[in-house]
């Protein structure tokens, strides 16, 4: 006598045959990781509806996650990590996501460098050396392990590198008594270090988030000097342009002009003097 042969479907979809005629049994593949399911069998050909067994619920096992994939972008001192799930994530339960950091000729650590949840995929790799190259891998993990940071497209390389203080604006041009404002970026560590060359002609005020304010005290030229204490110390010179307010120009404009009116005034009385002297003559 033959074995018989046997039918297999979705408890909630029992017109869709899953497995068809399968000797002995029925075997349900292709199921999700760490997911519910619940079965319905019969003998080949008969009807689920009315001669169906239900096999009752059951939990598929969950496995080690597929490898996620990480772009590096450098900054100073440090490396920004976005990392981007695998198509699967969102079924594979992942609870963690770690990194781990190597100077790129040197072996993977046994430990991972830091960690990240789920709902955190941009994070800031830090205390890196500039100038050095870095392979930074991510690994997934979930109850049943941990993917692999060797995988493809799994790990990247990066070289920090110091990112260029810059002033916006890069010339300050401020009236006597008046104050401007120059940014700098990116801000320096606690304001990092500064000074005005020659505060008779211009005097420096330090906010927040690398704000300079500067106020003129006399007209002139001079320089505001910042210094990021970083390991490299970069400076940057902003020049400043002092000028008097524009009403004391227009007076001292106005006082020139009386000044040569007057003179012109003077000269003509010396012209008529000068005719008698011409009469007495003939």
């Amino acid at each position: 006598m033959a074995d018989p042969k046997f039918d297999g479907y979705a408890k909630a979809d029992l017109t869709k045959k899953l497995v068809d005629g399968e000797t002995g049994g029925v075997t349900f593949n292709n199921l999700t990781p760490g997911s519910d399911y619940d079965f319905v069998t019969a003998y080949a050909g008969q009807d689920p509806t009315k001669f169906g067994t239900d096999l009752g619920k059951v939990t598929t096992p969950q496995t080690v996650p597929t490898s996620p994939t990480i772009k590096l972008t450098a900054g100073d001192s440090q490396a920004t990590a976005v990392v981007t799930p695998s198509a699967n994530a969102d079924k594979e339960a992942i609870t963690t996501y770690n990194f781990y950091v190597k100077s790129r000729t040197d072996n993977w650590p046994a430990k991972a460098t830091l960690s990240t949840t789920p709902d955190k995929l941009t994070v800031t790799i830090p205390n890196l050396t500039n100038g050095n190259e870095y392979t930074i891998g991510v690994t997934a993990v979930n109850s049943a392990g941990e993917s692999d940071y060797s995988a493809t497209g799994a790990s990247d390389h990066v070289t920090p590198v110091v990112t260029p203080l810059v002033a916006s604006p890069d010339n300050v041009n401020v009236e006597v008594g008046q104050t401007a404002t120059t940014n700098i970026s990116p801000v320096p560590t606690n304001g990092g270090t500064f000074s005005v060359k020659n505060t008779t002609i211009a005097t420096v005020d330090y906010k927040l988030n690398g704000r300079f304010d500067l106020t003129g005290v006399k007209a002139g030229n001079t320089e505001l000097d910042v210094t990021n204490p970083n390991e490299t110390e970069q400076t940057i010179s902003v020049p400043i342009t002092v000028t008097a307010p524009a009403s004391s120009a227009s007076s001292a404009g106005s006082s020139a002009a009386s000044s040569a009116s007057g003179s012109s005034s003077a000269a003509t009385p010396a012209s008529s003097a000068a005719a008698p002297a011409s009469s007495a003559a003939k």
